[in-house]
């Protein structure tokens, strides 16, 4: 009992800290987002607040459970290394902002067209990884993923495999 104990401080803890850094940095892209509000960054900040309502909505640490929180803190790093970069490159962020829109529309209508499943819950978290590898491609992703592979599920997905 007393080791069952101890792994659940210790996983309590891990929770705590990771809530804590989630917060952190959900918090500092807000008031980034509100540094933005110059017409050209307009899409940006959109679609930024778009995926940081994914990502960051009430109860979510249970909604992704305790082995996403790392890949959590990922999304939101990258999020960070995209907005700091954006001055100097606007114009590489809009075209890669424009190619995962367009991925994710795809999946948003796949998404509508069929039943909630695992395979499309790792699609969804695949949209997250693409984010990573265009806009942060330092912080790297723990699965191989690109807009083609993706594209590949959708199609495999909606054909009922």
């Amino acid at each position: 009992a007393e080791s069952a104990r101890s792994g659940f401080d210790d996983t309590l803890a891990i929770v705590a800290q990771a809530a804590t850094q989630l917060l952190g940095r959900s918090v500092d892209i807000g008031n980034t987002l509100e540094q933005l509000s110059a017409a050209p960054f307009a899409d940006v900040v959109s679609d930024v607040r778009e995926q940081l309502s994914r990502l960051m909505y009430p109860g979510v640490l249970t909604g992704v459970g305790f082995g996403r929180l790392a890949d959590m803190d990922r999304y939101l790093h990258a999020i960070e290394l995209r907005l700091a970069s954006l001055p100097n490159n606007a114009r590489r962020d809009a075209e890669l902002m424009g190619r995962c829109r367009r991925v994710e529309s795809d999946f948003d209508d796949l998404a509508q067209s069929v039943a909630p499943s695992r395979d499309l819950e790792q699609l969804a978290w695949a949209l997250e990884e693409l984010r990573v590898s265009l806009f942060a491609q330092q912080l790297r992703t723990p699965v191989r993923v690109s807009e083609k592979r993706i594209r590949s599920d959708i199609g495999r997905i909606a054909r009922g495999r």
